[in-house]
């Protein structure tokens, strides 16, 4: 697994910091903004965000999600918004 990005503090219900992951299928899709190929695994790594020394810093985990794409999976209501970014919200560089 490869660090796709880290994103900054995000509003409410995702307030907090982001770990984004993609395996080894995925990672040059992610870097070229490309769709995913099937079996692309991205993990999401939700993070409480505390701020230390002027820092924001991560605190304990709040939760993970796990996606795993295949050719007949369909998107949660949530991420239909996003196809044209493969029904992902981070995208490497941003942030």
């Amino acid at each position: 697994m490869v660090l796709l990005c880290i994103l900054g503090v995000s509003p409410a219900p995702f307030d907090g910091l982001h770990h984004v992951y993609v395996n080894d299928t995925g990672s040059s899709a992610a870097r070229s903004g490309e769709p995913y190929p099937d079996d692309t695994l991205l993990v999401f790594d939700l993070f409480a965000s505390l701020l230390a020394e002027h820092a924001h810093v991560a605190g304990p985990r709040k939760f993970t999600a796990v996606r795993v794409k295949g050719a007949t999976a369909e998107c949660f209501g949530c991420h239909a918004a996003r196809k044209p970014t493969d029904c992902v919200f981070a995208r490497c560089g941003e942030g």
